[in-house]
């Protein structure tokens, strides 16, 4: 049984009462996935909510070539799956542990009822699902509108406030997904990452530190739209 102590510390639960906290302990559950290993599939059907307990997972879905395509990484405090629970459609992405995570699970019937029953509980997830809507209508105004340099550069921005360590002289450190993962989601090759990210690094917007490591330099170039 998880302690309610850990379930306070997610955003998502801490409006809710202690009575509610005990009850959900003792409904949910906690699976553990190894990396790469699929949490569940594109067109499945769906029956449980997840939340990010520790480690992080990639939302995906197939581009119409059959390659992967990155939407987003989830991590400590995230949640997903609500959308087929919602609308009672099938799953609209692909979720892969990206590293050895582990996840809180809710029957769709449990979590529906916390969201009938709790308002707060309901204003946060639709407040995260508006966010993510907004970051969707991003990504795709930048396919539209950016070159493949400004999407990386976007991308690296992103990971930048998302994940980056700000560090005292005002540069922030940054530890990069795999060249061929930041190509899914730009929707070019893993050569063509490479190559920008080596340019960049020529003309010193970033530093590589070893490893999969960078800082990323205040002269970094802001994404330009084309024309």
């Amino acid at each position: 049984m998880i302690d309610p102590g850990i379930l306070r510390t997610i955003p998502i639960f801490v409006d809710l009462a202690d009575s509610e906290l005990k009850e959900l302990t003792r409904v949910c559950h906690i699976k553990t996935f190894k990396k790469d290993e699929v949490v569940f599939l594109e067109k499945e059907s769906a029956e449980f909510f997840y939340v990010v307990l520790g480690g992080k997972v990639k939302i995906t879905i197939q581009g119409g070539d059959g390659k992967e395509v990155i939407l987003s990484w989830l991590t400590d405090g995230d949640f997903f799956g609500e959308m087929a629970l919602l609308d009672e459609e099938p799953r609209s992405a692909t979720v892969v542990a990206a590293e050895k995570v582990d996840l809180l699970t809710l029957r769709r019937e449990v979590f529906l009822r916390i969201l009938r029953e709790n308002p707060a509980f309901m204003q946060r997830i639709f407040t995260v699902l508006s966010n993510r809507v907004r970051k969707a209508n991003h990504q795709i105004e930048s396919l539209a509108l950016l070159d493949v340099y400004g999407r990386v550069a976007g991308v690296l921005m992103d990971l930048a406030m998302e994940d980056g360590r700000r560090l005292p002289d005002g540069r922030i450190r940054l530890k990069l997904p795999p060249h061929r993962e930041i190509a899914n989601m730009v929707g070019t090759s893993r050569e063509t990452v490479s190559r920008i990210l080596a340019g960049l690094a020529k003309h010193g917007y970033i530093e590589n530190l070893g490893g999969k490591a960078v800082v990323i330099n205040e002269s970094f170039p802001k994404p330009l739209k084309n024309g």
